[in-house]
């Protein structure tokens, strides 16, 4: 019977900015910035969706095996 105790210290994430700042440069070398949805967050939302449609097009007797 003893109790046992921890203390559990989880540290967060910071989550991605939504927008980051781009930089093109014109035939002239000259410098454009733009804020532009994070390439990062784009990615994600990609794969996540590919995910969803194979998870989707399972047929059913597969899903309740």
């Amino acid at each position: 019977g003893n109790e046992i105790m921890h203390t559990w210290i989880i540290a967060g994430i910071e989550p991605l900015p939504a927008q980051v700042e781009e930089t093109t440069y014109d035939e002239e070398g000259n410098a454009t910035t733009a804020m532009v949805d994070n390439p990062e967050i784009v990615r994600d939302d990609a794969e996540r969706a590919a995910a969803r449609a194979v998870v989707d097009a399972t047929p059913d007797e597969v899903k309740t095996y």
